[in-house]
């Protein structure tokens, strides 16, 4: 024995003696004596190694394969060998022969990391041993597939596979499975185990054995190797949704004793502070359950045929002092991520419920307050409802007080977005937007359509009162060329069309308003779909008609004699203006045109578009509730994004979601949700039957 090691248990005797004192006796030294030997016979072992260069004639060898075999022959030799040595461990990596060439590698570069860098190789050991029981790697399979790495090696190393070369090449490796077996076989378990076969009824036997009060804990984190993991966030990953779905089940069931319920909500989402952008994002097939589970209803019926019925909610709705940003709220990511389906769940119906009653509402109808106040005044004051020439009308004292109330309301209401701009891009509340191939950052509050019709039209009401205080401007009479005859027009002054643009936009931000009611919303939302499909066809229709006006133009048959002249023509014969007879006194070629033009654009789009138009509102108006919830409620975040955070935490603690739900009289459930009285008869979605214990 070196003399190294020898010293080193002298002194390392002595000091666990001077260290445990009386209490040192001979048990204590025969197991410290055990503890000594199998240390000294490793440091020996590594010693020995050493001196002897052992890992030079590894990684000799190892350069010597690459150089003479490519990957893919590696791969080839590798699985021959594997599937004479190991057959039962192919199935774990089903690879092409090429991968198998870089598993090969891999292992390999483990093994001889394991003898150049130490440190590293037990830094990287832990996660490798992660994976390897996630992939169902068992301790056994080390010694087979040693096997095979050897065979591969004698195979290609010829004679320089003699004794020595196994020697060196057998005792890294036996360094590197001693390590992989000892972490194998405490990370393994009977969780792991089913979690790694995928067996629904395996997995559920495992969990069977827990204590009740440790049941939820088990199913939330698994201990392997002292690295916790969640089962839940393992089966998602690995797409065993089955597991995945008993697991969610089993811990929103509440179950019972004498000593109290157990309902695993509360620990589901403390394991898992993300869990919706996990189900969202990878299985989004299991919202419905985790959802259902959020609800309890009672079996029996009140006097009034009422039932109650518990909205387990509390982590649903989300407390702003864990997550202060409203866009990381369960509501938002829904909004985000989820389809339109998900928003008519009962659940999810009364987060938002709890949230549009509380302030939504009221917030919202404040704010479309002032927009109608602007559009108010705005109609008071540009809108004229009496006859007569403009030109001749005088600015009154009335039109000119209503005119600066409707420049005051417009330059107030710009005046609070634009300090929202501002608190936004100072808070850093921005989204990135791509524009043109370039990534711009840019407030949450400018992403909304609607807010730029607002802010626009609150400008254009500014600019005009600076113009015109009154928007008394007159017309002007000009006189233009059609069809060679002189025709009279007025022209519209450039403050006219600046005041038509303004009531245009000012009117159609009241369709904003509609999300008051469920039902006017949801129609909106489908005109607002389908007008994605008007759009696209008006757009072919525009290049037929330009160039069908094109050619007419060419030719100049009479009244085609202009360009301009064509297109307001065939304006005309689409809508069925026209006026006369257009066709009387022209060639053959422009009568031809105009046919096909008529044909291809009354015939055949617009009656493709009322087609299409009919698909979308029929497949629309299925999900259109769901459409107008989810418009609902990213109308409310965007209100609640404004608030601050200890008016949000006052509102959810309003709600008491801490106080204990009754399941009858003198029976106390769990906390975490609201209680409500329900007709017998209500759309609600009953949780499935639960798991045997």
């Amino acid at each position: 024995v070196p003399h190294p090691v020898l010293i080193g248990h002298a002194a390392s005797l002595s000091q666990v003696a001077a260290a445990v004192g009386k209490a040192f006796g001979e048990k204590l030294e025969a197991s410290w004596d055990w503890f000594w030997r199998d240390l000294s016979a490793w440091l020996v072992r590594d010693l020995e190694s050493l001196e002897a260069g052992n890992a030079e004639v590894v990684v000799h060898h190892w350069a010597h394969v690459q150089d003479t075999y490519d990957v893919e022959k590696l791969g080839e030799i590798f699985w021959k060998h594997v599937n004479e040595e190991a057959p039962e461990q192919t199935h774990i990596y089903k690879l092409p022969l090429k991968m198998w060439g870089h598993l090969l590698k891999h292992i390999i570069n483990m093994l001889l990391l394991s003898v150049s860098e130490p440190e590293r190789f037990y830094e990287e050991l832990f996660a490798l041993v992660i994976r390897h029981i996630r992939y169902g790697v068992r301790a056994e399979f080390l010694t087979p597939m040693g096997r095979a790495i050897f065979s591969v090696l004698s195979d290609c190393l010829g004679d320089q596979w003699d004794d020595r070369a196994r020697a060196c090449w057998s005792e890294v490796y036996r360094r590197v499975a001693t390590s992989m077996a000892r972490g194998l076989n405490l990370g393994g378990s009977s969780i792991t185990h089913g979690l790694v076969s995928g067996d629904v009824a395996a997995f559920q036997s495992a969990v069977a054995v827990a204590p009740r009060g440790s049941r939820a804990r088990w199913l939330c984190e698994v201990d392997v190797n002292g690295m916790l993991i969640s089962p839940l966030y393992w089966a998602i990953n690995d797409g065993k949704l089955a597991i995945a779905e008993f697991i969610l089940a089993d811990l929103l069931t509440i179950r019972g004793d004498m000593t109290g319920y157990y309902y695993g909500r509360q620990e589901l989402f403390d394991y898992h502070p993300d869990l919706l952008q996990q189900l969202t994002s990878k299985a989004p097939g299991l919202i419905d359950t985790l959802l259902d589970g959020c609800l309890w209803h009672s079996k029996d019926r009140s006097d009034s045929r009422h039932v109650k019925v518990n909205y387990y909610i509390a982590d649903l709705y989300g407390n702003p002092e864990r997550k202060p940003d409203v866009w990381t709220s369960p509501l938002a990511v829904l909004v985000q991520e989820s389809g339109s389906e998900t928003f008519t769940h009962p659940a999810v119906r009364k987060v938002l419920e709890l949230k549009w009653n509380a302030f939504g509402l009221r917030l919202f109808v404040l704010g479309e307050l002032g927009a109608a106040t602007v559009l108010l005044l705005f109609v008071l004051t540009h809108t004229q409802f009496v006859m007569g020439d403009i030109g001749d009308m005088e600015c009154s004292p009335m039109d000119k007080t209503l005119s600066i109330m409707n420049a005051v309301s417009a330059f107030m209401l710009l005046t609070y977005q634009l300090c929202v701009i501002t608190m936004q891009l100072v808070r850093g509340k921005t989204i990135p937007v791509a524009f043109k191939g370039m990534q711009l950052t840019v407030p949450r509050y400018l992403s909304h359509f609607w807010t730029w019709v607002r802010l626009f039209s609150c400008v254009l009401v500014v600019v005009l009162f600076l113009v015109d205080g009154c928007g008394l401007v007159g017309h002007h009479t000009a006189t233009h060329r059609r069809a060679g005859q002189l025709i009279s027009a007025r022209i519209v002054p450039t403050e006219v069309a600046m005041q038509a643009f303004a009531a245009l936009l000012l009117w159609v931000q009241i369709t904003q308003a509609t999300i008051v009611s469920t039902r006017m919303a949801a129609f909106t939302y489908i005109i607002g779909i389908m007008v994605d499909d008007l759009i696209n066809t008006f757009v072919m229709i525009a290049i037929l008609l330009l160039a069908f006006a094109s050619a007419l133009s060419i030719i100049h048959d009479a009244p085609f004699a202009t360009f301009q002249d064509s297109v307001l023509i065939l304006t005309e014969e689409i809508l069925g203006l026209a006026a006369g007879d257009i066709l009387g006194d022209v060639s053959w070629l422009t009568m031809l045109l105009v046919v096909v033009f008529i044909i291809a654009v009354v015939v055949g789009f617009l009656n493709i578009l009322v087609a299409q138009l009919t698909i979308t509102y029929k497949g629309l108006s299925k999900h259109k509730e769901g459409f107008a919830l989810k418009h609902r409620a990213s109308v409310c975040l965007d209100i609640e994004d404004l608030l601050p955070v200890w008016w949000r935490t006052k509102i959810f603690r309003s709600f008491g979601f801490d106080a204990p739900l009754a399941f009858g009289k003198d029976d106390v459930g769990p906390p975490g949700g609201i209680q409500v009285l329900e007709p017998e008869g209500c759309d609600r979605d009953a949780p499935p039957p639960p798991p045997p214990p």
